[in-house]
């Protein structure tokens, strides 16, 4: 399966924020598609979401005909990549195709319940949805951690002052980063002259 351009670019990005500068996600997933197609070769796709401090981003790269599936196969991500928590999940049209990967997979690491085969019959499935999801918010963040830091804040400090100001307004995370933002945007803004 070929990575599209802007999946790759996403993997890139996250792979950025992890700030780990030995994990390529781009290049660890390339490799473990290769090989999960050697051994089923109706592999449609699959969606990696990596649990963030902030919450969670989810990748689905998957092929068009994602509404065929007939199995499908979650991992934790930390079983494939040093990454940390987060899942990878597997699509194939073929029923059952998944059954003897996730019992070596057990095996080998002992995963135990970790290790979800068909899940996809109880969970929607991400059709439509090839692309990113929490990025914007992740990026959000972000950003706002960074407003923080330029009004004195050091990275720490930052991130626990938004978590306050998310408390203080009742909000979630992203729109309090979101506020931040746009009062920051509002404060900056050129006011005409007085004539």
């Amino acid at each position: 399966m070929d990575f599209p351009h802007d999946f790759i670019a996403q993997f890139d990005f996250l792979t950025a924020a992890l700030d780990d500068p030995g994990t390529d996600l781009s290049a660890v997933l390339a490799v473990l598609v290769d090989d999960v197609r050697a051994v089923v070769p109706s592999m449609l796709g699959l969606t990696v979401t990596i649990a963030e401090i902030e919450g969670e981003v989810t990748v689905t790269s998957a092929e068009p005909d994602l509404r065929t599936v007939g199995a499908s196969l979650r991992l934790p991500l930390d079983v494939v990549t040093a990454t940390g928590p987060g899942t990878v999940t597997f699509y194939a049209a073929q029923p059952g195709a998944f059954v003897d990967l996730a019992a070596d997979i057990r095996h080998a690491h002992g995963l135990n319940g970790h290790v979800v085969l068909d899940g996809h019959l109880h969970e929607p499935l991400p059709i439509g949805q090839a692309g990113i999801t929490g990025l914007a918010e992740f990026s959000l963040i972000n950003q706002a951690i960074g407003v923080l830091i330029g009004q004195g804040h050091d990275p720490g400090t930052a991130r626990t002052e938004l978590h306050h100001r998310a408390g203080r307004a009742g909000s979630t995370l992203a729109a309090a980063a979101r506020r931040l933002i746009d009062d920051l945007a509002a404060d900056t803004r050129i006011q005409p002259l007085v004539r």
